[in-house]
């Protein structure tokens, strides 16, 4: 009898601690699942605030005249419109880091049928070794399908009576298709994250019409300018006194198809955000024309993910 209550006993332990690790479990499981949604709420509301804040900054890009914030805020009623600017330089609204950038004031990246002259020049502005910079160049023309001419000194000669194809055609006149993506640079062998990053905040796809003194970076404004003169350039436009007339003193260059002097139409919107722990950044390069039919178009789009992430 003795026996048979222990044993009783040993199995009504069992199953106690059983049920017991039962509901540590479940509670553990719950209170995951609690804080995993709580995470999820929390990223949603991020991301509409942000989405909220990107409107906000469109409207009053549509609405209110692209000149840059002065010292004081009595500029503009618009709190937007009193602390932008068009160079990239940050500034914070709201708790919220914007950077907008002029995107004439960046350098495209060359098409195909473009010289890489410039492109190659940037790389060397950021220190890029001589050779490595004309690897790059190299394989930027080998991404974008461009083979070197016919008489290039290596170039295997076609058959004389062969008729190419239209494509081959196209390779053998060095006529290649253009990067659709900033991402694709990232498999040009000679490059790396880091210059990767430089390159993507001073280059653009978009279709610039001409560069902008006023708003490019100075390693853009090398590239076209050098000495005295970009010394010039870069003090009048840090004392807020370079217009056309100062620049057209200065290095001889006016308005034309090569040089813009305002901003646009084409703007990169770069929004970052962190609430209740979400970190939101968005980069956007929007296309406002105003008083067009579409005033509002949407070149390029992407989400920056989380350091980590």
């Amino acid at each position: 009898m003795n026996r048979q209550r222990g044993v009783a006993l040993v199995l009504v332990l069992m199953v106690t601690g059983i049920l017991g690790l039962l509901m540590l479990q479940v509670g553990l499981t719950a209170r995951e699942q609690v804080a995993r949604a709580q995470r999820l709420s929390d990223r949603a509301e991020a991301e509409l605030l942000a989405q909220s804040r990107e409107a906000a900054m469109a409207y009053s890009l549509l609405t209110q005249p692209w000149v840059e914030a002065r010292e004081s805020s009595a500029d503009s009623a618009n709190a937007y419109a009193a602390a932008w600017n068009f160079h990239g330089e940050p500034f914070e609204l709201d708790g919220i880091t914007y950077r907008v950038q002029d995107v004439s004031g960046l350098l495209p990246i060359p098409l195909p049928q473009d010289s890489p002259r410039a492109f190659l020049a940037l790389l060397r502005q950021l220190d890029v070794e001589p050779q490595r910079a004309e690897r790059l160049v190299a394989q930027l023309r080998a991404l974008q399908g461009v083979r070197p001419p016919l008489d290039a000194p290596g170039r295997a000669q076609p058959d004389p009576g062969a008729r190419p194809r239209p494509r081959e055609a196209a390779e053998h006149a060095g006529v290649g298709f253009p990067v659709q993506s900033m991402a694709e640079l990232r498999y040009l062998p000679d490059m790396d994250p880091s210059l990767l990053a430089r390159v993507e905040s001073l280059t653009t796809l978009y279709p610039t019409p001409g560069l902008n003194p006023l708003t490019a970076p100075p390693e853009v404004l090398a590239v076209r300018f050098d000495g005295s003169v970009l010394e010039g350039v870069l003090e009048l436009r840090r004392q807020r006194r370079l217009d056309g007339a100062a620049l057209y003193a200065l290095a001889g260059v006016g308005a034309d198809d090569v040089t813009s002097l305002s901003p646009g139409p084409a703007l990169r919107i770069d929004l970052e955000l962190r609430h209740a722990g979400i970190t939101v950044r968005r980069e956007t390069t929007w296309a406002l024309r105003p008083y067009a039919t579409e005033p509002l178009a949407t070149w390029s789009r992407r989400r920056v993910p989380e350091a980590g992430a």
